[in-house]
């Protein structure tokens, strides 16, 4: 796993380099409603679990939008300013529910290199949530990396 990336360290990564591999706590009943109240999220499979296992599911749904939050603030954490996330793109492939633990991995991909010297070099990387083995939610991310300390 990688701290923050810098230009230097940016340089030197392999594709298919793992940047970040970070397990999550398990969802509480408690996290996702303060998460639907401040939301304004309305829809009750979100926050009654009966209601949801009556509609097929196996507890309370995880919202998306707080997958994804959760997505953002960990290729967020990869890059230090002047650096910064330039793109998010997540698709939801399943659900997620309350007392899941999902993990984050963040792969670099591939990299667009800076078109001008000391220009910005911009990371692709893919990130994968998962609950166990199975894939909730995939995305990709575009890092840019700022040139500052470069030689």
């Amino acid at each position: 796993m990688i701290a923050t990336i810098d230009w230097v360290r940016a340089q030197a990564l392999p594709d298919g380099a793992v940047l970040l591999d970070l397990a999550l706590p398990p969802v509480t009943m408690t996290q996702l409603a303060f998460y639907c109240g401040a939301a304004g999220v309305t829809d009750p499979i979100h926050y009654d679990r009966d209601l949801a296992k009556r509609m097929g599911f196996k507890d309370a749904v995880v919202n998306g939008s707080l997958r994804v939050g959760w997505m953002a603030e960990a290729v967020t954490s990869l890059v230090a300013p002047p650096s910064s996330v330039r793109e998010l793109k997540c698709n939801h492939v399943r659900a997620m529910h309350v007392e899941d633990t999902p993990a984050i991995t963040v792969t670099l991909k591939g990299r667009e290199r800076p078109t001008v010297l000391g220009g910005e070099l911009v990371l692709i990387c893919t990130i994968e949530m998962r609950v166990g083995d199975t894939i909730t939610d995939r995305g990709e991310a575009r890092l840019g990396i700022a040139a500052t300390g470069a030689a």
